[in-house]
């Protein structure tokens, strides 16, 4: 944390196509963005206007293709997706009825929820032995 309150996120922060040099700074009470070099900015407006399809970024499901063994990466990843999903649960409680949680966090959190409920049936499934 810096002396004037804020927290530099990322002074050389790798944009998505691997170029330094993007700067952000956000509030660290409520992590919103305060200041964006050039660079930065015209990243974000990109990222915001963007509307192709969603990324699936998972450890495990990587692991599943190159052959990794279902049922005992079921043991793991089931573990870590319950255990975020607990989380998840809990701060979807912490917000609930909330008027300052900004609407967009909120949609991101009940988001999440989907996900981790989904992965946790699908390790479950694989850590029985059974196919999706």
């Amino acid at each position: 944390m810096t002396t004037d309150g804020f927290v530099d996120q990322s002074a050389v922060l790798r944009a998505f196509d691997g170029s330094p040099g993007i700067q952000i700074v956000v509030r660290s009470s409520d992590q919103r963005v305060v200041a964006a070099n050039r660079g930065a900015r015209e990243l974000l407006r990109r990222e915001l206007l963007d509307v192709r399809l969603a990324e699936l970024r998972d450890p495990g499901i990587l692991r599943l293709f190159f052959g990794g063994d279902p049922k005992r990466l079921g043991e793991t990843q089931l573990s870590t997706h319950r255990q975020r999903l607990a989380e998840l649960e809990s701060l979807a409680e912490a917000i609930e009825g909330d008027p300052q949680v900004p609407r967009g966090f909120r949609l991101t959190v009940q988001a999440g929820l989907g996900h981790e409920r989904e992965w946790v049936r699908f390790w479950e499934l694989l850590e029985q032995g059974e196919e999706p």
